[in-house]
């Protein structure tokens, strides 16, 4: 057995045992040295580690800012039954007996309920970054209500000037379908319900009455829908949505979509594998209240006034043989312009500038951050895909070697390095 003793405090360690034939000894100052170049090589690594993490996993990392969030919930057939993508703590779920494709993500799913080139063809579903509207930000950005009051409240003895305002947030819904062989183009999906969870996020997890959020209404501003090409797939934020021409509403593609323009959409609560309806009436009051400045009871936290509802979506006859002859072998695909009403009482504190590519994991795709999208967004540089992918994963590259070269002076090694490249240059010249 090895023994330790000190033979002077705090300066020096004595290390005896079998595998030496006399005491070795060490200075203590260069054993702590040591062991803070341990130290700060774990914390390297580490930050290393998580740098790469942020730079793979962005669009995830990215959603804790203030502002309204979405996730992919579920889809209910036309018989009733809920095939639940994550459980009530978000997980998601195994794949469902049968279903030859289940890939879940926050922003993104693909499904196939049977056969992989047989039966019904593959159902996919994105939902775009929520933004606000233009409407509400000001000329640097910064969020701006649409309607906005200012009320005292009692408070005791005193009164309290509470403010609250009504902000508009928009994201897009796209469905489309896709098919592995020509058996499945025959296919199509019956009457289905989407189920997405909409919540709205602060950095304050108890509110009260000077500071809190909630969601009013969410509606559907707009509705497009046509044959999935490569116009519809480039569609990833709101000015891309915008921009898409589609052939108008009358053209067959889809029977019976829901919700359709200027109407609301079905509000519900999970409650275990089931959906229990929402009555939204109070929010709706409390709404009009603020746009009419008649506001003038205190706001505060309530079930009324939900920081998260689901919501669905409907379709019926959707897919390639959906609708004959317009969508006859092509795949079909519906996109939503939601609009999300939502009461912020006092104001953001962060909300989100930078938008995040669509693109969240389907298959084996990874969530790699756009590096056009933030040359774009914080430069205002236009480039393209290869030259931002070039510069940014480049920057990348300078960091990570600028990491290894601080970790390897740290533990000594960098010195030992050039020594032995320096030895070897001077081999190979002789």
């Amino acid at each position: 057995m090895t023994a330790y003793s000190r033979a002077r405090p705090l300066r020096y360690i004595t290390l005896e045992g079998p595998w030496t034939n006399k005491p070795f000894r060490l200075r203590e100052t260069n054993v702590r040295r040591a062991m803070n170049r341990r130290v700060l090589l774990a914390l390297l690594f580490v930050g290393l580690l998580v740098s790469l993490l942020v730079l793979r996993y962005a669009p995830g990392l990215l959603s804790f800012y203030e502002g309204v969030g979405k996730t992919w919930q579920g889809i209910r057939r036309a018989w009733g039954t809920i095939y639940w993508f994550v459980d009530e703590h978000g997980w998601v779920n195994p794949k469902p007996s049968g279903y030859s494709v289940w890939s879940i993500g926050g922003n993104s799913f693909e499904i196939d309920p049977d056969e992989a080139n047989d039966g019904i063809c593959n159902l996919h579903g994105e939902v775009t970054d929520a933004e606000l509207t233009p409407e509400c930000r000001d000329f640097r950005g910064n969020p701006k209500p649409a309607f906005e009051v200012e009320y005292e409240v009692p408070s005791g003895e005193d009164t309290v000037k509470v403010r609250a305002g009504v902000y508009y947030f928009d994201f897009v819904i796209k469905l489309w379908t896709s098919y592995n062989d020509k058996a499945e183009s025959d296919g199509r999906w019956g009457s289905i319900d989407v189920i997405l969870k909409v919540t709205v996020q602060t950095f304050r997890a108890e509110g009260n009455y000077s500071n809190f959020a909630a969601i009013l209404a969410i509606e559907c501003w707009n509705l497009k829908y046509g044959s999935y090409d490569d116009e519809i797939r480039a569609v990833d934020d709101l000015e891309s949505f915008n921009q898409l021409d589609l052939p108008p509403l009358e053209r067959c593609v889809v029977e019976s979509p829901m919700p359709t323009i200027g109407s609301e959409f079905n509000y519900y609560v999970r409650d275990g594998d089931t959906l229990r309806v929402l009555d939204m009436s109070y929010a709706a009051e409390v709404e009009e209240k603020i746009r009419t400045g008649t506001m003038n009871e205190l706001l505060s936290p309530d079930p009324r006034l939900p920081q998260q509802v689901w919501i669905t979506v409907h379709v019926g006859e959707f897919g390639p043989a959906g609708c004959p002859p317009f969508t006859a072998g092509k795949n079909a695909c519906i996109l939503w312009l939601v609009r999300v009403h939502v009461l912020k009482v006092d104001t953001w504190l962060l909300t989100r500038r930078l938008r995040i590519p669509l693109g969240a994991p389907v298959g084996g795709r990874g969530r790699f951050i756009s590096w056009r999208s933030v040359f774009k967004d914080l430069f205002g540089i236009d480039m393209p895909d290869w030259l931002a992918a070039l510069l940014g994963w480049g920057f990348v590259a300078l960091v990570v070697i600028a990491v290894v070269v601080i970790v390897l002076a740290a533990t000594g090694l960098l010195p030992r390095i050039v020594r032995g490249l320096v030895a070897a240059k001077k081999a190979l010249r002789s």
